[in-house]
């Protein structure tokens, strides 16, 4: 007789269902354009330091010769002082702002351009959906209150994506936010000449001159924070 047939057997090994590997993140821009973009701003940066370096050295220069006749003029209010401190410091005024405004308006843009791609990079390495928060990161600058949280947290993530902890950035922050109240104070305390006597304006002077050094302190770290991210970044696009 033909033997039996074996039993099934009671469990059947099956191949096991991989799924597919996952496509790799695809990060904008690449890495050339985030850190081509990062050296610009550097360059940028270096050159609005060297103009607030400029304007902090000549409004120190007029609050040194101010102190040379403060004893003379002491109580007098500006607009009876000498007519050639007047042209004096209405010419340096009008150099340090021209100057100011000719480098900073291109360099806030580079600024935003680089914070939105370095931004939208940092949360893709980290494996998160960046949806809008690197538009709301730069857009947030221009919206009262919203910009003192989204100034600092946009930083802390692209810093972040170098491995940096949160000092750096605090200390960025803290000092962009000191500098513009100063340089608002210094504002108000200038252009109101026939309101204020020399003591008034020299007080204001040594504001504007305590807000460009804050300013640069800024500037050197927010270097600092684009060199470090441009470098991390380039490192994980390969």
């Amino acid at each position: 007789p033909a033997p039996a047939a074996p039993a099934a057997p009671l469990f059947r090994p099956t191949a096991a269902q991989l799924p597919p590997p996952a496509a790799p993140p695809q990060y904008p821009g690449g890495a050339g354009p985030i850190v081509a973009l990062g050296w610009v701003l550097i360059v940028a940066l270096v050159l609005t330091i060297l103009m607030q370096l400029w304007g902090t050295l000549s409004l120190a220069d007029l609050l040194y010769r101010i102190s040379q006749i403060q004893n003379e003029y002491s109580g007098t209010p500006l607009d009876q002082l000498p007519a050639t401190l007047i042209e004096n410091r209405d010419a340096q005024r009008t150099a340090v702002m021209g100057l100011g405004m000719l480098l900073g308006l291109p360099s806030m843009v580079l600024f935003l351009v680089w914070q939105y791609l370095a931004h939208k990079n940092a949360l893709l390495m980290r494996g998160e959906n960046p949806g809008n928060t690197p538009l709301l990161g730069a857009l947030g600058w221009f919206i009262p209150l919203a910009n003192l949280y989204f100034s600092g947290r946009s930083l802390h993530d692209i810093h972040g994506s170098s491995g940096g902890g949160a000092l750096p950035v605090l200390i960025w922050w803290g000092c962009i936010w000191a500098s513009l109240a100063l340089g608002f104070l210094a504002l108000g305390g200038i252009d109101e000449l026939a309101q204020h006597t020399l003591e008034d304006y020299a007080l204001a002077l040594m504001m504007d001159i305590a807000s460009r050094s804050l300013w640069i302190v800024a500037g050197l770290f927010l270097g600092w924070i684009a060199l470090n991210a441009g470098a991390a970044q380039r490192r994980a696009l390969g």
